[in-house]
């Protein structure tokens, strides 16, 4: 399908991993390939950089110089690897001598070398296919990609709107035209909309629904700009059409609520939410949503549990519910009942950085010589895996100080305090390792930080009851 072109746009432009979280909800109501790329992007998230960018763009963005052409030859790909670009060149000019029905062998040869690795020797053989082929929109379209990846905006938008032009030009039942036209105007679209001329993404996103109405990519962009620009009614009414026929409600109840949180609203969010629960009665993706809403944005415990419990009942063996239970649990003080909820899933999933950082934590806190030393040994075991986890280092810094390694634990909770201040337990950690390290007056800057921060705080009882003890103002979630 020509519209796996615009899949790449649709990644760049996600700017958080809650949304590429959302986006891979819908994915799972909507049945696309494509969007559950964007669930698997969120994990390789990193900060600095679109959310779901880094690992989608190998995925999918492949597809804008590939979609509808011949698969490149093998051998082609060991000549690149062995460093003979000029046999690569050659063997892709074999198989496709008829360029006027295909993509120039240089751009295929410049894609076959970004793939690889080498994107300095891309560029430049981008640059010599501009020069060769000065009719050709496909080299422009593929610099333009490279502009807008590294956000370049300027850069990006004058090369796409040079390919449009070109593509313009091209005969209307050129074979390339439709897949060529639907690069640029998500090109010129993603770029206008990061630059905040909705007007102008707008259009470019309406002109694309001419060629395929109810690709949900665009609908979403639209719905995006709709909203964005205060007309909420339009932008559902997009996101109603993104699959018509095939997706269930509660995909777009799921998305407005999204655009909501993203926009501050959080009350707002959460009624959309539980609109999609009631569209969508069989589907775990809103409870679960509506757990995280509650514990992450609310710290709303109680009223989280409700929702937990109708995710674990709908899907009782998957990891997810199973690990809300167990947070939940945890935040209870039940502590025995969040380790036997853990320990099977840890074993299912043992390179999971948060699972893993749950259990560890769960343990230290039982206490008990066993316990502590194992939770020190799998705490350090997941930092190694995972260095840039907050949530690893927390629990590294926690473990450690269950065991008395004060040092450790404090350069641990330091560094991942600076790596997601919004961690609120992670304070409270780091609060206690100073109390116990004479340093007084750093432990309760630490802990009315932790107190006066939002969302979820699993040691929030505990906190408030220290707190008091200190003469701090505790608060009244």
């Amino acid at each position: 399908m020509v519209f796996a072109l615009f899949d790449l746009y649709f990644l760049l432009s996600v700017r958080s991993v809650s949304e590429c979280l959302i986006v891979g909800q819908m994915g799972h109501l909507l049945g696309q390939r494509a969007v559950i790329v964007a669930a698997a992007a969120a994990i390789a998230w990193s900060s600095g950089a679109p959310a779901c960018a880094a690992p989608a763009a190998n995925t999918v963005d492949r597809a804008m110089t590939g979609g509808q052409t011949a698969a490149v030859p093998r051998a082609a790909i060991e000549a690149i690897r062995s460093g003979d670009s000029a046999a690569a060149l050659e063997i892709l000019r074999r198989e496709h001598d008829d360029e006027t029905n295909g993509q120039p062998a240089l751009v295929q040869l410049a894609d076959l070398l970004r793939t690889e690795g080498q994107s300095e020797a891309s560029r430049m053989t981008l640059e010599e296919a501009v020069v060769l082929h000065p009719h050709d929109p496909e080299a422009h379209l593929a610099l333009a990609d490279l502009a807008w990846r590294q956000r370049r905006l300027s850069d990006a938008d004058l090369q796409y709107r040079h390919a449009r032009k070109l593509i313009d030009e091209m005969g209307a039942e050129a074979p390339r035209r439709t897949r060529l036209l639907v690069w640029a105007l998500a090109g010129l679209g993603s770029v206008a909309e990061a630059r905040g001329q909705l007007d102008a993404a707008r259009q470019s996103f309406e002109e694309l629904l001419t060629l395929e109405a109810a690709h949900p990519q665009t609908r979403f962009r639209l719905a995006s700009i709709a909203f964005a620009s205060h007309d909420p009614d339009t932008a559902y009414a997009h996101l109603r059409e993104m699959q018509p026929g095939q997706a269930q409600p509660a995909a777009a109840e799921m998305a407005m609520a999204d655009l909501y949180k993203r926009a501050g609203d959080l009350d707002r969010a959460e009624q959309w939410l539980h609109r999609a629960a009631e569209a969508a009665p069989d589907a775990v993706a809103p409870q679960l949503a509506l757990a995280q809403l509650l514990l992450d944005s609310r710290n709303n415990l109680a009223a989280a549990a409700e929702h937990i419990a109708a995710a674990r009942e709908l899907e009782p063996d998957a990891t997810q519910p199973q690990m809300f239970a167990a947070l939940a649990a945890w935040s209870r003080g039940e502590l025995a009942a969040a380790e036997e909820i853990l320990e099977p899933l840890a074993v299912r999933a043992p390179d999971d950085a948060v699972l893993s950082a749950y259990l560890a934590s769960v343990l230290a806190e039982r206490g008990g010589e066993q316990r502590t030393k194992r939770a020190l040994e799998l705490a350090a075991l997941n930092a190694s895996s995972h260095p840039e986890s907050a949530a690893a280092m927390a629990a590294y810094g926690w473990a450690a100080y269950a065991t008395g390694q004060t040092a450790l634990a404090r350069r641990q909770l330091n560094a991942a305090v600076q790596a997601d201040g919004s961690d609120r337990d992670a304070r409270y950690y780091l609060a206690k390792v100073l109390y116990r390290s004479g340093q007084a007056n750093a432990a309760r800057q630490q802990l009315q930080a932790a107190l006066g921060g939002a969302g979820r705080f699993v040691h929030l009882g505990e906190a408030r009851t220290w707190g008091r003890e200190l003469g701090l103002a505790t608060g009244g979630e």
